[in-house]
């Protein structure tokens, strides 16, 4: 890591997470639930509201859960968009400490998927109707950036500018 001013004594360094092996433990039998919970989400689902926005076909249902139109208790109100960057950091970490090509492609086909929603003014959030544009924003970010680091995945940058 690159010191920008030599007087800061950093506490805490981001390290790089490929090849980390979590022995067993709950910590493993946690991060493997939850990567088996975000690999059976079905990415039609996953993708439905940005595709429904963007005018596109858009298979799949409604995933529902905190963040949908039930818990806004506003028909117009999709909000089930908030968590896609963090399942695409989530799911590019998950690939980072197990290689497991079956969740790159799954990142690869959200990251190229979403990106065909993107509309021509930049637009890119699920609904026309979020509550929280700058949350969503770095939860996006977030989530691209991790492509691109732990999955190598290139095509994520263009989604950076």
């Amino acid at each position: 890591m690159k010191v920008i001013n030599p007087k800061v004594r950093y506490k805490i360094k981001p390290f790089d997470l490929r090849g980390v092996e979590l022995g067993p433990s709950r910590f493993h039998d946690q991060f493997y639930a939850t990567r088996d919970y975000f690999m059976a989400l079905p990415s039609e689902d996953m993708l439905l509201g940005f595709r429904r926005r963007a005018g596109m076909p858009h298979p799949g249902i409604e995933l529902g859960g905190w963040y949908s139109n039930e818990a806004s208790h506003t028909p117009d109100h999709d909000e089930i968009g908030n968590p896609f960057g963090q399942w695409i950091s989530a799911l590019s970490r998950m690939y980072a400490t197990t290689g497991d090509t079956n969740i790159l492609k799954k990142v690869q086909y959200l990251v190229t998927e979403w990106g065909k929603t993107i509309e021509p003014d930049g637009y890119f959030f699920y609904s026309r109707d979020s509550s929280s544009y700058h949350y969503v924003y770095d939860k996006f970010v977030c989530g691209l950036v991790d492509a691109i680091i732990y999955c190598g995945f290139r095509p994520a940058e263009d989604y950076l500018y």
